[in-house]
């Protein structure tokens, strides 16, 4: 009995506090994911590349320090101490646009890169409601578990008292007893319904549940199916991914075409040392490519195929996308059209229960109708429980199949992740002595702790 009264004060509490906001649960979701840490990580290794090709376009600078003791003969022991130091500088002037083509190809990537980030925030995000969604599903049947279980007792009850004065039959005992029996194995399994839903509710945003409540129906869909494709084929985040994949693969190969053509360079030198005074040298190196075994080959017929590729993959990308948005789209009005029916069902199956259970008093109707119409009702209150979930998430759905499950049209501050920050950072190669690398090596520091 203390267990019932504990159970129906946990089904109730949530529609008497204040509950846990949509928002509160997705960037909880965000900030504890670690799919999303991971491939935060692999964005910033990514920008990083970028870096490292910026810097092939750059000029190199390199010191030497050299000391060497020599001896003169075998049978003497003299030795001299001899050293020298010199810095050298080399700039590559020209290359065909191979350098520059290689740099333009990684930041597409990273740019490509940052787009799988917000696909994947999206799935983050859209496993965080199902789970809520399901949470308060959960909570909604066991509370109409209780009430059914409640009023089934009543029922007996009353069915035993007419039993005492004659009016029915012991058969008609046991099928309210036998109802009961399974009221109660039904109420059970909606408790271990709820206690997995809470546990994948804390799989997907890192803790337990609050005190949750039904979301409202507060989405702004697009109006039209044709309006959630165009959308979706514009900007959701696989598509421009795979936009950024094609000009990545356009960049490698100009590179490829580049790598026949001339290189020239410069270099510079200025040394001293014990032995000679203060020298320097200039000097201009051109390298024209002349048979490499077929490699250069090679590797421009490879880049031809990755960019074939990459378009293939962009267009069949449309061509899901386009899908699944058309069928999110059927399955929100399907649900919406279910729960109006639904709703007409329970209120056909109330007025139906109450008229049965009058007429049971009266003696024209038995205990197993009694028990058989508020089933009926039972059954369709639970159905507009679970349809609720279905055309919410349905909604939910929708959104992501056209890309705008993100952060920032859910207006959900992630200011302590805005990794856009590293990469224009990144980008830009700079030295450990700059504002911009200093401020890369304190975002290092934070995540390394």
């Amino acid at each position: 009995m203390i267990r019932f009264f504990v159970i129906v004060f946990i089904s109730l509490t949530p529609a008497l506090v204040i509950g846990e906001s949509l928002n509160k649960t997705l960037l909880d979701a965000y900030t504890n994911s670690n799919l999303l840490a991971q491939n935060r990580a692999i964005l910033r290794s990514i920008d990083e590349d970028v870096g490292v090709a910026l810097s092939y376009l750059r000029p190199t600078v390199t010191s030497k320090l050299t000391t060497k003791k020599s001896d003169y003969s075998r049978t003497v022991t003299s030795s001299t101490l001899s050293s020298s130091a010199s810095i050298s500088a080399d700039l590559m002037i020209f290359d065909s646009g191979n350098k520059s083509s290689t740099f333009l190809a990684k930041k597409q990537s990273a740019l490509g890169a940052y787009q799988a980030l917000k696909a994947l925030e999206q799935n983050v995000f859209l496993e965080a409601i199902k789970s809520r969604l399901a949470v308060t599903r959960d909570i909604g049947i066991l509370s109409l578990r209780i009430k059914n279980v409640d009023l089934i007792n009543q029922e007996l009850l009353a069915v035993k008292d007419r039993f005492e004065v004659g009016e029915v039959t012991r058969t008609e005992v046991a099928q309210a007893e036998a109802r009961l029996a399974q009221a109660k194995s039904s109420l059970v399994e909606a408790e271990g319904n709820l206690a997995i839903s809470k546990e994948l509710f804390t799989l997907a945003v890192g803790r337990q549940p609050g005190d949750l409540v039904k979301l409202k129906d507060t989405l702004e869909l697009p109006k039209a199916l044709s309006d959630a494709v165009i959308y979706g084929l514009e900007y959701h985040p696989d598509i421009i991914r795979l936009k950024h994949e094609v000009k990545a693969n356009e960049y490698n190969l100009m590179a490829a075409r580049a790598s026949f053509g001339p290189t020239m360079s410069i270099g510079a030198q200025i040394g001293d040392s014990t032995s000679y005074d203060l020298n320097g040298s200039v000097s201009l190196t051109i390298n024209l490519p002349l048979y490499k075994g077929g490699q250069l080959n090679s590797l421009l017929r490879k880049a031809h195929s990755a960019v074939h590729a990459s378009k293939a993959s962009l267009r069949q990308q449309g061509l899901v996308t386009h899908k699944n948005i058309a069928q999110s789209w059927s399955q929100l009005s399907v649900s919406k059209s279910q729960l109006s029916s639904n709703e007409r069902q329970i209120l056909a199956a109330e007025i139906a229960f109450f008229g049965v259970r009058e007429e049971a008093s009266l003696g024209a109707r038995t205990t197993l109708e009694v028990l058989d119409a508020e089933q009926a009702l039972f059954d369709a209150q639970t159905n507009r429980v679970i349809l609720e979930t279905q055309s919410q998430l349905a909604g939910y759905q929708l959104l992501a199949s056209a890309g705008k499950l993100t952060a920032n049209e859910l207006n959900i501050d992630l200011e302590n992740y805005k990794v856009i920050d590293y990469s224009d950072s990144a980008h830009t190669a700079p030295s450990i002595f700059s504002q911009k690398g200093k401020k890369l090596s304190q975002i290092l520091k934070r995540y390394s702790n």
